[in-house]
């Protein structure tokens, strides 16, 4: 960015008015300065001082991350274990998604879902394939039962039983 240091531009602290400002920083065209622009809007003396502060801020604000993140999993045992609502609900929500991983109409994808979790109760470790793998979180959520491809196809319609 480019400025021209004419008198008029440049108030006696040395700083930009506003008004005076380059293209971009303060018009209606910019939906907000950058911090180039504002920088050069601070009077020069007082540029050092709020570059500092920043840089304090910003440390504080690493610090307080990685304090907030290890008190998290600290305090990770502490928190109540989910419901069996929430749990139902996720896994209605991971067998929606899984559906979407299948071609065709939806009784035979739910059919195809169906195939796939009695495949992968038998799995041993992680599945190589994102199908199969889906099939082995839901089987995880449903504590290891698999699932009829009728019940899949209601929990994609929306109705829940149990």
């Amino acid at each position: 960015m480019k400025i021209s240091k004419n008198k008029s531009e440049i108030n006696s602290d040395g700083a930009v008015p506003p008004e005076a400002a380059p293209a971009g920083v303060c018009d209606d065209n910019s939906p907000e300065p950058t911090w180039a622009d504002v920088m050069l809007m601070i009077p020069r003396q007082h540029r050092a001082k709020v570059l500092d502060e920043l840089c304090r801020s910003a440390r504080e604000s690493a610090n307080y991350a990685r304090e907030a993140a290890s008190l998290a999993k600290e305090l990770e045992h502490l928190r109540p274990p989910p419901t069996r609502e929430e749990i139902l609900t996720r896994r209605d929500a991971k067998i929606v998604r899984a559906l979407a991983a299948y071609d065709g109409p939806a009784t035979r994808r739910a059919r195809a879902l169906a195939n796939d979790l009695a495949l992968a109760t038998s799995l041993k470790g992680l599945p190589s394939s994102e199908t199969l793998r889906a099939a082995a979180e839901i089987l995880w959520l449903n504590g290891g039962r698999p699932l009829a491809w009728r019940q899949i196809q209601n929990i994609a319609d929306g109705f829940r039983r149990g």
